[in-house]
């Protein structure tokens, strides 16, 4: 039995959520970004050469301790999924 397994879901969502933050805010996972490039002169004379346009994402977070590394465990697996089947409508 991993520490995962005797874990509330709420503590578990909260650390899963938190590291994923982490990740994203440190630069660890590499975000979708549309760069443009300044052509009008006014702009070009206040400093602004290129401006980067940011897609908002929704990310959704879960947690899977079994997850990891295999030396400390884990299956060796990441799994990134970008859509949910939820057949029976549980919220």
């Amino acid at each position: 039995m991993s520490i995962g397994d005797t874990q509330d879901l709420n503590v578990k969502g909260r650390a899963a959520a938190r590291i994923v933050y982490n990740m994203l805010t440190k630069g660890a996972v590499p975000l979708p970004q549309i760069a443009k490039e300044i052509k009008e002169k006014d702009l070009q004379l206040d400093g602004c050469d290129i401006i980067t346009i940011s897609q908002e994402l929704r990310v959704q977070v879960k947690c899977d301790y079994k997850g990891g590394d295999r030396h400390l465990g884990g299956t060796g697996n990441l799994f990134l999924q970008t859509k949910e089947c939820n057949p029976f409508g549980i919220h």
